[in-house]
């Protein structure tokens, strides 16, 4: 029995979708987050078991401050840390060890998740070691977008869905 054959009343049919995870017209953020989290759910367990790859989670949700963070210029971030450092060592080093990236992210809205991938035992570093997860994540929603096909700096960990024009 499928997930979806427990929602359906007798004699009721399937509806016919071209993908598992269809958006839905008029869709909140709250329901692209509960639609997001179940895709990143099937992420794991198809490269987990059915593959045979070792996935782990890795970011899923990013706290705005560390969006402003990424999207600070490596020497901006060294300015800020060298500011903080005498009082607050700590968070100085984590603040000069932020990514690159945007304060537009959509791992602060909750929609884009990372995994970090192992294969036969050593992390995966290529883009396209992740390839066959990005061809299995882009095959459950229409929305669905793998960081390995973004141009300028493909991102093969990435795995989100489309919001608000932004991948």
């Amino acid at each position: 029995m499928g997930w979806l054959d427990r929602f359906k009343t007798p004699n009721e049919p399937l509806p016919t979708l071209a993908f598992r995870y269809a958006p839905t017209t008029g869709e909140t953020l709250r329901q692209k987050r509960q639609r997001f989290s179940m895709m990143f759910a099937d992420l794991l367990l198809w490269a987990n078991k059915q593959h045979g790859f070792v996935a782990l989670q890795e970011e899923t949700k990013r706290a705005p401050l560390q969006a402003e963070f990424n999207a600070l210029g490596d020497l901006e971030r060294n300015k800020l840390a060298a500011l903080i450092q005498s009082k607050y060592p700590t968070v100085a080093a984590q603040v000069r060890a932020c990514g690159n990236g945007s304060r537009r992210s959509l791992h602060v809205d909750g929609l884009a998740g990372d995994v970090s991938l192992f294969v036969n035992g050593e992390l995966a570093k290529g883009v396209l070691d992740y390839q066959p997860l990005g061809i299995f994540w882009e095959s459950l929603s229409v929305d669905a977008c793998w960081g390995g096909h973004f141009i300028s700096n493909p991102d093969g960990p990435h795995f989100s869905i489309e919001h608000e024009g932004r991948k």
